[in-house]
C-alpha cells in the first residue's frame, strides 16, 4: 500500500510545537537587540543636540542659550532658550533629532488639547507661539516683546530636556557654558518630560513611574523609565551615553549639587523616604 505525500495530524502538531518553542527564545532576544538599537539611536541625537549647543557657545561667546528659572515676572523660565534655536532646529516636523525612539507622541495638539496619555513614554509639547497656561503671564509677550517664540510653522515638541544650570541666566551655582571643570560630569541633555529642569539633590522620584508629570519637584522630569533602567544624557564635554536612573543623584547638575545626597549610597543615612517600588530595583551609585 502506498503511503500518501504529506504529513499526518501529529506530524504538523509537531512542527507547531517546535516552532512555538523557537519563538519563546527568540523573541526576548529580539525584543533585546531591538530596544538596544533604540538606545543607541536615542544617545546618538543627544549627541547631536551636544554638538548643536557646542556650536552655539562658540559663536556666543562661550556661553550657551539664555533662559532662567520661571519667577513671578519671569514665568517662561526656559522657554527662551528654544525660542533662539533656528528655525529648521526648532520645528519638531523638521528636526527629527527632538524625538527619543521611545517616545515620539507628544502629549499635546497644536491646539493645546491633550491627546495622549500622561506615562514616561509621551513626548512634552506641541508648543506653539505662545508658552502653556500654567507658564503664561498676563503682560507676557508684551514685556518680552516677541510676538512669536517659536518662528516656525509647527511649533516644538520633543522628549529632551536641557539641565536648566547650563543656561546662560543669573541663576545662582550655573555653570553657563561649556568652559568649565567637571565637563564630563554636567549633564547637558537628558531624556525627559520636559523641555527644561532644575534638579536639586534632595529631591527624589516619582512614587509611581507616571506620576512623573505632576509636581514641583524637578529631578523626576528626568528620572523616567525610558530604556528599561536607563536615560540618554549627553554631557557638557560632549560625550554621550546611557545613564542608569540612580547615578542621576550622581551628577553635577549644578556647581554646588551635592553628589554624595541622600539618594545615593554615601548619603542613604539622610534619606527620609525609601525608593519606591517601580525604582527600588535597579543598582545604586
Amino acid at each position: 500500500m502506498r503511503r500518501q505525500n504529506g504529513f499526518t495530524l501529529v506530524e504538523l502538531l509537531v512542527v507547531i510545537a517546535i516552532i512555538a518553542l523557537l519563538m519563546a527564545v527568540l523573541l526576548p532576544a529580539l525584543n533585546k537587540a531591538r530596544e538596544q538599537t533604540r538606545t543607541l539611536v536615542c544617545v546618538a541625537n543627544l549627541k547631536q543636540w551636544g554638538a548643536i549647543a557646542s556650536m552655539y557657545a562658540e559663536n556666543n561667546k562661550g556661553m550657551y542659550w539664555s533662559g532662567s528659572k520661571p519667577t513671578s515676572s519671569n514665568p517662561t523660565g526656559g522657554f527662551w532658550w528654544p525660542a533662539q534655536l533656528e528655525k529648521s532646529l526648532q520645528s519638531w516636523r523638521e528636526n527629527k533629532i527632538w524625538f527619543c525612539p521611545n517616545s515620539k507622541k507628544p502629549l499635546n495638539n497644536q491646539f493645546g488639547q491633550r491627546t495622549g496619555e500622561m506615562t514616561f513614554m509621551a513626548a512634552w509639547g506641541i508648543f506653539t507661539n505662545d508658552p502653556p497656561g500654567d507658564a503664561i503671564g498676563s503682560n507676557l509677550t508684551k514685556e518680552s516683546g516677541l510676538r512669536r517664540l517659536y518662528d516656525n510653522e509647527y511649533g516644538i515638541a520633543g522628549s529632551y530636556g536641557i539641565n536648566g544650570y547650563c543656561l546662560s541666566s543669573n541663576i545662582a551655582n550655573s555653570w553657563r557654558g561649556p568652559n568649565v571643570k567637571s565637563a564630563t560630569e554636567i549633564p547637558l541633555f537628558v531624556d525627559a518630560l520636559r523641555f527644561d529642569g532644575w534638579p536639586e539633590e534632595n529631591e527624589g522620584p516619582a512614587l509611581n513611574e507616571s506620576d512623573a508629570w505632576v509636581g514641583a519637584n524637578e529631578i523626576k522630569r528626568y528620572c523616567i523609565n525610558r530604556h528599561r533602567g536607563f536615560v540618554g544624557t549627553v554631557f557638557v564635554d560632549g560625550h554621550a551615553r546611557k545613564v542608569p536612573l540612580k547615578e542621576l543623584w550622581k551628577l553635577k547638575w549644578h556647581q554646588k549639587f551635592d553628589i554624595n545626597g541622600p539618594w545615593t549610597k554615601a548619603g542613604a543615612s539622610k534619606r527620609t523616604q525609601p525608593w519606591p517600588e517601580w525604582i527600588k530595583v535597579y543598582p545604586d551609585y
